[in-house]
């Protein structure tokens, strides 16, 4: 899968791991983007996760879909 992009800076004395992930943009009716926040870490994300390099040969994309109830 190549050499991973390095994204902010990494901290002495932690052992870092490299995970592969695929994150999607995604669009809802009204053309906006699909972002998910992140509860544990208190961040937005693309919708996406994390893949097994060695037994992903395709990318075969999977949607889920969990609304909120309008209030």
């Amino acid at each position: 899968m190549g050499n991973p992009e390095v994204i902010g800076a990494k901290e002495e004395g932690v052992n870092y791991v490299d995970r592969h992930v695929i994150r999607v943009v995604a669009f809802d009716a009204a053309g906006k983007i699909v972002i998910i926040h992140a509860k544990r870490d208190n961040y937005y994300k693309l919708p996406g996760g994390g893949i097994d390099p060695v037994r992903s040969t395709t990318l075969r994309p999977s949607v889920r879909c969990k609304r909120k109830p309008e209030p």
